[in-house]
């Protein structure tokens, strides 16, 4: 029997410390973008191909914190990158 573990969230940047307490509930909050299943970004942050490649397969979501998506790379994302 597997020990279920909650999903690796990497932030992009620092969030107030309510919003990542609330975070740490449910996910394991990672340093960086290796091994993460999600990614928290911000538009001052490119999630481009190779973003996407450094997360590994295992990136299943990018929620962008932001209006529109000028600074995610859909193409890749939509490649499974």
């Amino acid at each position: 029997m597997s020990i279920p573990t909650r999903p690796r969230v990497h932030l992009t940047i620092p969030v107030a410390s309510e919003v990542e307490h609330v975070l740490e509930a449910d996910f394991e909050l990672v340093p960086t973008a290796s091994g993460a299943a999600g990614v928290i970004a911000v538009p001052s942050v490119t999630i481009d191909a190779a973003y996407m490649d450094t997360a590994g397969q295992g990136l299943r979501i990018v929620a962008n914190d932001a209006v529109g998506t000028d600074n995610v790379d859909l193409e890749a994302a939509r490649a499974g990158r």
